[in-house]
């Protein structure tokens, strides 16, 4: 029985209310459409297909904002270094990240079309719309999603473009653990790091994002929990 003293407190009265939107983990074949699609772009003979591919694939390679990738400037990415540097992002902090073989391909085949149509553009971001201009948020959206539209998808809740985001984090998380990779609480500052969070616990939420994820997760956390500890159930 309960306590006719007991109360519940109402909403919000230890502070702001905290919660996330849904989110769609995509697949590696929707990630193919998403890429493919993009390449069909009109007018075909322009910047606005490899512009678009090259957006779409970094961002689910890397995991970056969208905000940051849409503001990198030519300087800031360094083939022969292979990497990618996030100045002044979200809080204020900058970041250089490591980037795969294929990534640092892609990258310089865009560049080669950015200055094949913009020979000397007036602007230094890295990705241009079709007028040469600094391609903004709101057109990465209205091509995302008409692409999506396209594609025919209509899952519940819809694929954001900051899904991509999660994509990259949960791969790059399940894979260490198919590896069988040890000292998770390392990786796991490692992949807060390179996404920029400010809080590690934005990162470990992603533990529980899938159930194979969490699945995993909980399986090493048992193998690793001495026979006779209790610790299971604290």
């Amino acid at each position: 029985m309960l306590d006719p003293r007991t109360e519940v407190p109402p909403r919000g009265v230890f502070g702001p209310y905290c919660s996330r939107s849904p989110v769609h983990f995509y697949t590696t074949e929707q990630i193919l459409q998403m890429f493919h699609v993009a390449g069909t772009l009109e007018p075909r003979d322009s910047l606005r297909p490899w512009a678009f591919q090259t957006l779409w694939g970094l961002l689910a390679c890397t995991g970056l904002r969208v905000g940051e990738a849409l503001r990198l400037q030519l300087e800031d990415f360094d083939g022969p270094a292979a990497t990618l540097t996030i100045r002044r992002s979200k809080f204020g902090r900058s970041r250089c990240l490591p980037l795969l073989p294929s990534t640092v391909a892609a990258l310089q085949t865009y560049g080669q079309q950015r200055r094949h149509y913009f020979p000397h553009p007036p602007h230094r971001q890295l990705f241009l719309s079709l007028t040469g201009r600094p391609l903004s948020y709101a057109q990465a959206e209205k091509t995302f999603r008409a692409l999506r539209t396209r594609l025919g998808w209509h899952f519940s809740p819809q694929p954001r473009l900051y899904d991509l985001r999660h994509h990259f984090a949960t791969e790059r998380l399940l894979t260490w653990y198919r590896q069988g990779q040890t000292q998770m609480e390392q990786h796991m500052l490692t992949l807060a790091t390179y996404l920029g969070h400010r809080q590690i616990r934005h990162t470990y939420w992603y533990l529980s994002a899938i159930p194979e994820l969490l699945a995993l997760a909980h399986a090493r956390a048992a193998a690793l929990t001495p026979a006779g500890s209790g610790g299971a159930h604290d």
